[in-house]
């Protein structure tokens, strides 16, 4: 609520607009045809002048504490001209926000708008003209007339004069007051009217004809005609516009009044002398010093601030009464006490104020529950300063605050560790505690504030009598001891800024792969009022899980999958993966585990137990499956965050591995994410291959180059780079144009860098280099991205979604060897749902190398000679199995044995299909091949028989003869071997009969084009639904999580993007019609900028992986080391 007293002036009234001029009337003589003149504005009035307000203010207070408090007031004000009004009044302050005191100007009065003046009226219209009589013009139009005059706005009023009267002990009052002596606005400007427009003259008369006739004073009886005419009027003259005032008399807006004055009377209340300011005192705070009863800024410690530095910046010095000072409670602020500031502060005077009794507030307490950084934190101190009388906060006191800096005295500051250990190794575990204060602690200094450290196993599957823990042999302190009960040691003294290193001793026992330990170290303080409580001031924690060191593939364990681990893999998360891969799938596994290991480069030597020669990962796992656990864990000694794939993996090893050693990548990916997402990578970032090759190939011209190129084969695995001679600079974009159109023609399944000469300068002999290179992951690189909602990572193995993942990274052959194993075992719930994934996987799978191959890119087909053949066998044991399920072989239409209303049925329809059409295109692939020699005679062959065995396992009314067999004697087998109508026999197609032949051929052209069409729908399909993921699968996810998968994986490969599969563009055509690759144009300078960054890349990899190697050896206890 708010009080008020108004003594403002009156406003001005406003000028009152002119009338309107009338028009003029027209056409009719003798009227007035003028228009009439606009009314002018009448003139506004000035506002009134504010008034005088004349009060004495006093404050009375109860005698009792907290008793409320009366201001009393008295006096009188007037409005101008007006009598005066007497004030007489006791109110509680409380009851009132602010005190409004107004003495304004009044506003003046807004200027008159003009009236506009009347249009002339229309000339009157002349008469036509006769035989007798001439025509007469048009009258004159009326003149327009005058605008009326508009007036200009009046002035505002000044503003009046407020006196308060006070006692200097009472002159807080003043801070209740609101005043306003402002003068009054002045009035907006009116506007001058619109002058009449003039009238248009009449028309004139309308001329005419006639014929004069007369006698012919020559010929007697005859006439003479004459034509004669008379002229037209003319038309009357225009009237002429009416006045505007515009020019002669401008307008504009009123002034403002002048402002009033303010009269603050502060009486002495020792001379009883009145003194005249015209503002009210304003204090402001310019610093402050503040210390810690314990010498640092700890939560529970005491803080006083012990002087101030305040400036009163007006010209009213401060009351002759107290002004509190409090501290703001805050997050970390407690108040306690209040402090004051001393009385009459003389204006424009700083004033450091010292205090004897510090004004104190206390530090909130904190409890230290979970590892981490130490204590950091900040907080400001803002200081209130308060009236005792009314109470009134003085709002501009502290405006910046005092920062402070919470922490804790002592700190653990470093811990090193290894956090991936083998049973029976030992181990270094190093930290430092460090006093960060300028005051000694321990239970020998001054202040006896005791400092242990406790060191205690708190979780994990390795039994703690497995743990054994002790510090070196130069330490005075704990014997070695097993991690069933905390490792305490006690520091006596640790002086101020002084570090303090402890080395320990950690020893694995008997213990199962994977397993963890997870490990706190405790450091505790003397709490502030109980020196000898220790109380917990930081936390760290660091954790060991036991491995496994790789030392290559022993002799008859053939692995199909790598699994790349680290230490934050659980134990039920390698169970879980070694169920998935080994009971489940039926497949062997390596582990690679990169916190014990140090690196994860596929090409770096690895030494083994098992030969005299190193090895490495990409000699071992030679178009095998890579799954990689991409979460994020510590590395190194400092710990840093990192990833498998972004850390370890270099981008040149990883585009060969896909490129050159038919690998396939797995990456289980944790994201914060709400639905699990699998996403096959088209995306990746084209990169140079690398140092350019020493034994360069040079050719003077590009003819050269293109018979060379057409004589010799070439891969881009065995050909050194080329140089053409360029000499004018010119010529040289057309001849990069022809070099790159020749290797599209010549070598349209490798892909190259053509790097054309730049450069200002005209060089003599500038050369156009090509090189090889790798720019895509073919699809070989899955990414799952599992959400956070799992309890246990190994919950993700399990599910659905998982084994998209690790099927579509097994490879089409794989795929058929699961297949197999799947046909062959129960189908309990769980393998019909591999078995369904497995389904979509190798439709899918079938679908893209049928495309390869069809469309001439052999090359990029990630099946060799080799493995087609294992696929024939494959194949073999499929139809078998089809054949061991057919149960009824008389229905005439049925394309396959089994029905095709169960469940298993529909299963083989679709895959069976997608095997045949995979078979006849492999065949015509073969034929297709730009190497002749690629696929072999054997393998032409297989697929002839293979294709044989599918269509008597799928076409109906074929009889299985090996049941007449089982009815027949043994003399008869040979019978049966020579029948070249045998059904399911082992006889070439070659050796068939005609009539044999012919059904296979019929079943061919039945099936044959509908079944291409179903696979080339289903691949189009794949690549046009922007929500298609693996096997079909839709997830409206998919968009985002590419995006996420290039920000995360690939964002720091920043070079040429590549969104096309096996290197081809499906942009210009339909798919599966454009073939070949497509190869980068770019200048020397950026290749030469992009192949340093990508060396930089490997470079920081291999740097990172020699610092661990350094420190896992400093880290390694030798057997001589000795313990207490």
């Amino acid at each position: 609520m708010s009080f008020k007293i108004d003594a403002s002036g009156d406003n001005g009234i406003n000028g009152v607009n002119g009338s309107h001029g009338s028009n003029g009337i027209g056409h009719i003589p003798m009227l007035n045809k003028d228009g009439q003149h606009g009314g002018d504005a009448t003139e506004p009035t000035p506002g009134r002048d504010g008034g005088e307000i004349d009060l004495e203010l006093m404050l009375e207070l109860m005698p009792r504490r907290n008793s409320n408090r009366y201001i009393i007031i008295k006096g009188s004000y007037r409005k101008s001209r007006d009598n005066v009004t007497n004030v007489d009044l006791r109110e509680l302050c409380d009851d009132y926000d602010s005190f409004e005191l107004k003495a304004r100007g009044g506003d003046g009065g807004n200027g008159g708008y003009g009236g506009n003046g009347g249009n002339g009226g229309t000339g009157y219209h002349g008469t036509n003209a006769t035989k007798y009589t001439n025509a007469i013009s048009g009258g004159t139009g009326g003149d327009g007339g005058d605008a009326g005059a508009g007036t200009s706005g009046a002035d505002g009023g000044k503003g009046g004069i407020i006196t308060l009267r006070v006692k200097d002990t009472d002159t807080e009052l003043l801070l209740k007051f609101d005043l306003d002596v402002n003068g009054g606005k002045g009035g907006k400007a009116g506007r001058h009217g619109r002058p009449g427009k003039g009238g248009s003259g009449g028309f004139g008369g309308v001329g005419c004809q006639y014929t004069d006739i007369s006698f012919n004073p020559f010929q007697e009886g005859l006439f003479d005609y004459t034509p004669r005419s008379k002229p037209g009027g003319n038309r009357g003259i225009f009237g002429n516009l009416g006045m505007n005032p515009y020019l002669c008399y401008p307008l504009c807006p009123g002034n403002q009044g002048d402002r009033g004055k303010i009269r603050l009377l502060v009486t002495d209340s020792e001379t009883r002398i009145p003194r005249e300011y015209h503002e009210v005192f304003n204090l402001r705070l310019h610093n402050s010093a503040i210390l810690s009863d314990t010498g640092v800024f700890e939560p529970g410690a005491q803080i006083y601030v012990v002087s101030l530095t305040v400036e009163n910046t007006s010209m009213m010095p401060t009351p002759r009464r107290d002004i509190r000072i409090t501290v703001n409670d805050s997050e970390w602020i407690r108040n306690r006490n209040h402090g004051v500031l001393p009385q009459l502060i003389n204006p424009l005077t700083s004033l450091r104020i010292d205090y004897y009794k510090p004004l104190s507030f206390l530090l909130k307490d904190h409890n230290v529950e979970i590892p981490g950084p130490p204590l950091r934190a900040y907080d400001k101190m803002f200081l209130t300063a308060t009236t005792t009388g009314i109470e009134k906060t003085l709002t501009d006191f502290d405006i910046h605050g005092h920062t402070i800096n919470v922490q804790y005295p002592i700190e653990i500051t470093t811990i090193s560790y290894v956090n991936s250990m083998v049973a029976g190794h030992e181990s270094k575990v190093i930290w430092e505690v460090k006093n960060t204060s300028k005051v000694d602690f321990g239970a020998k200094s001054k202040n006896k504030r005791c400092i242990r450290i406790r060191l205690a196993k708190v979780d994990g599957e390795i039994p703690s009598r497995s743990l054994l823990f002790g510090l070196r042999k130069e330490v005075i302190i704990s014997p070695m001891q097993a991690l069933e009960k905390e490792y305490i040691i006690n520091i006596p003294l640790l002086k101020a800024g002084e570090p303090l290193k402890f080395e320990g001793i950690l020893k694995l026992g008997e213990a199962e792969l994977f397993e963890g330990a997870e490990f706190r170290l405790y450091l505790e303080l003397g709490e502030i009022n109980f020196p000898s409580s220790p109380k917990i001031v930081h936390i760290k924690s660091f954790d060991v899980r036991v491995s496994t060191i790789y030392r290559g593939i022993t002799a008859g364990f053939y692995p199909d999958v790598l699994l790349v681990t680290n230490h934050k893999t659980t134990r039920n998360e390698y169970l879980a993966w070694k169920k998935l891969i080994e009971q489940q799938f039926g497949f062997r596994f390596s582990v690679w585990d990169i916190s014990q290991m140090g690196h994860f480069d596929l090409m770096r030597d690895i030494s083994t137990h098992y030969s005299t020669e190193p090895t490495t990962l990409m000699k071992d796992f030679n178009g095998k499956a890579i799954i990689i656990l991409n979460n994020e864990f510590e590395f190194g000694n400092k710990a840093q965050k990192v990833k498998a794939m972004q850390n370890f993996l270099p981008k040149n090893e990883l585009l060969q591995a896909i490129n050159m050693n038919n690998n396939r990548f797995y990456l289980v990916d944790r994201n914060n994410v709400k639905n699990d997402c699998i996403i096959a990578l088209e995306e990746f970032l084209k990169v140079p291959s690398g140092v350019w090759r020493q034994n360069k190939l040079q050719f003077k011209h590009v003819r050269n180059f293109r018979q060379y190129l057409a004589n010799n084969t070439i891969s881009s695995d065995n050909f050194s780079a080329f140089e053409i001679q360029t000499k004018d600079k010119t010529r040289t974009d057309k001849k990069v144009k022809k070099i790159n159109k020749i290797l599209k023609q010549l070598c349209p399944n490798n892909e190259f860098h053509i790097i054309s000469p730049s450069g200002d300068e005209e060089e003599i002999d500038c050369y156009i280099t090509v090189v090889p290179c790798h720019m895509t992951t073919k699809r070989r690189i899955v990414l799952a991205s599992v959400s956070d909602t799992y309890a246990d990572p190994g919950e993700f193995v399990s599910k659905t979604m998982n084994f998209k993942g690790v099927i579509a990274s097994l490879g089409i052959d794989n795929q058929f060897l699961l297949l197999k194993k799947v046909l062959a075992s129960k189908l309990t719930a769980e393998m019909t749902e591999i078995l369904e994934v497995l389904k979509l996987q190798i439709i899918y799978d079938v679908a893209v190398e049928l495309s390869t191959i069809c469309d001439g890119i052999g090359f990029n087909s990630s099946l060799g000679d080799y493995q087609v053949l294992d696929m024939m066998e494959n194949l073999k044991c499929l139809v078998l199995k089809v054949e061991s399920l057919s149960k009824s072989h008389n229905e005439s239409n049925s394309m396959f044995p089994v029905k095709h209303d169960t469940r298993l049925g529909e299963w083989l329809i679709d895959i069976l299909s997608q095997l045949y059409a995979f078979i006849k295109c492999l065949r015509a692939g073969i034929h297709q091949t730009v190497l002749p020699n690629r696929r072999t005679t054997k393998v032409q062959q297989q697929a002839m028989d293979l294709l044989h065995r599918i269509g008597e396992a799928t076409i109906a009314d074929f009889v299985d003869m090996r049941l007449l067999h089982q009815k027949q004697s043994t003399g008869s087998e040979a019978l049966i071997c020579q029948d070249m109508l045998a059904s399911r026999s082992w006889i070439p197609y070659r050796k068939l009969s005609s009539k044999r032949r012919e059904i296979i051929k019929t079943f061919e052209g039945e099936v044959k084009s509908l079944l291409h069409q179903k696979i080339q729908m289903h691949y189009i399909k794949q690549k046009n639904d922007a929500n298609y993921i693996l096997g079909g699968i839709f997830d409206p996810l998919k968009k985002i999580m590419r995006k996420n998968a290039m920000d995360v994986i690939f964002r720091p490969y920043e070079s040429f993007a590549d969104n096309t599969l096996y290197g081809r563009n499906f942009e210009k055509q339909r798919d599966g019609q454009v073939g070949g690759t497509r190869n980068i144009i770019i200048l020397d300078q950026e290749y030469i900028q992009k192949s340093k960054k990508s060396e930089i890349e490997t470079q920081k990899i291999n740097l990172n992986t020699s610092k661990f190697l350094e420190f896992k050896s400093k880290m390694a206890m030798s057997r001589k080391s000795s313990f207490i």
